[in-house]
């Protein structure tokens, strides 16, 4: 995803098409925050069919630098890791390829 396509997308896109769902986003993300759950909030970047790789990367913020997409496969294998894990417990991990 360029650099060009990122701006295009954060300051156009979102503010015009999608500002409502990112404020749900947000009051959803602040009421786990709020609770006492044991929780992780995964946010794949773009989502495709194809198989899993194994080779996700994480970030703990925005997109993994040069990271744009990402296998529902490789999605399902991190949230089922999860499970079992606390390493990203309580936190909102970024996903992408």
């Amino acid at each position: 995803m360029t650099k060009a396509f990122r701006l295009w997308f954060r300051r156009i896109l979102i503010p015009l098409f999608m500002n409502d769902l990112y404020t749900d986003v947000k009051v959803m993300e602040d009421m786990f925050r709020a609770s006492e759950l044991d929780w992780t909030i995964a946010r794949p970047s773009y989502l495709n069919d194809g198989p899993a790789r194994g080779d996700i990367r994480i970030s703990g913020g925005s997109n993994p630098r040069g990271g744009w997409k990402l296998s529902r496969n490789d999605l399902a294998v991190f949230v089922a890791a999860q499970l079992n894990s606390e390493e990203w417990s309580r936190r909102l991990p970024t996903l992408a390829e």
